[in-house]
C-alpha cells in the first residue's frame, strides 16, 4: 500500500511518480485495489521496493531527485530542498512493499 497522497487520480486507474534507477522522476499508470482515507492498495503497475514520490505534484516528471534519508525530509513540509540548496532535490518517498503475495 501507499499513502493516498502518492496517487494521482481517482477510481481504479491512477498514476504515481516514482524514482527510476538513474534518479529521475517517471510517471507510471497503476491499478488501484482497496482504498481507505489515508492508504491505497496498488495491485498493478509497481514492483516491491519501487520508490514512489509521496507528494507527486511537487515534482515534475524528468526531474533529477534523490530520496530523503531518515531525518532529512524536515527541510520543508513536502521534503524538497529549496532552490539553490544543491543540485538534487530531496523528495519525500514511500516504498512499495509486497503485500498478500503480490
Amino acid at each position: 500500500t501507499l499513502p493516498a497522497t502518492a496517487v494521482i487520480g481517482a477510481g481504479i486507474d491512477g498514476r504515481v511518480r516514482r524514482i527510476d534507477g538513474s534518479g529521475h522522476v517517471v510517471e507510471r499508470p497503476v491499478r488501484i485495489g482497496l482504498r481507505t482515507l489515508d492508504r491505497v492498495e496498488v495491485v498493478e503497475g509497481l514492483a516491491p521496493g519501487d520508490t514512489v514520490i509521496a507528494e507527486p505534484l511537487a515534482v515534475a516528471p524528468g526531474a533529477r531527485v534523490r530520496a530523503a534519508r531518515d531525518g532529512e525530509a524536515g527541510r520543508r513540509p513536502d521534503g524538497i530542498r529549496p532552490p539553490g540548496a544543491g543540485a538534487s532535490p530531496d523528495v519525500g518517498t514511500a516504498a512499495m512493499g509486497a503485500a498478500g503475495g503480490r
